[in-house]
């Protein structure tokens, strides 16, 4: 190995790897990190990589790679805008909370609205494709009528 300095050294995690098909943890290892990318990893101790700016002993945790659950939720009711604007006035959310909004309170709101006012929102929502979002009723790659699009 190199003797370019390490930025980060993280030991003795179980270093989750994803594929299409599945995700596998390993034994405890490591994975080194110089100028905000993976440099090495491994399982078992490193080899000696060069100097070490900061080290973090993982004490066996899974290190998984950066998830993100981007969702929506297509049949809701409520609406938490007036939260957005409490936000950004520097309410908490536990302040939100205990003024009555947060998730909580759409939760409720959604399960108290009656069928047709959930199948009213779901018409008046843009469109959700497999490709991509719009609001015309047309995917973004073929640019045909989507399935979702109510019409």
């Amino acid at each position: 190995m190199s003797a370019t300095p390490i930025d980060l050294l993280i030991r003795n995690a179980r270093i989750v790897a994803c594929d299409d098909a599945i995700c596998a943890a390993t034994p405890p290892g490591f994975v080194a990190v110089t100028a905000g990318r993976i440099t090495a990893m491994g399982i078992g101790e490193p080899p000696r990589l060069g100097p070490v700016r900061d080290e973090v002993d993982a004490e066996g945790a899974l290190l998984t790679p950066g998830l993100i659950d981007c969702h929506t939720h297509l049949v809701y009711a409520g609406n938490r805008a007036r939260e957005f604007e409490m936000r950004l006035e520097g309410a908490s959310y536990e302040a939100i909370a205990r003024a009555g909004g947060g998730i909580v309170s759409t939760v409720r709101q959604t399960r108290e609205a009656d069928v047709d006012t959930l199948v009213r929102r779901i018409g008046a929502a843009p469109a959700i494709t497999d490709a991509a979002w719009r609001d015309d009723g047309r995917d973004q790659v073929g640019l045909r009528p989507s399935r979702s699009t109510p019409r």
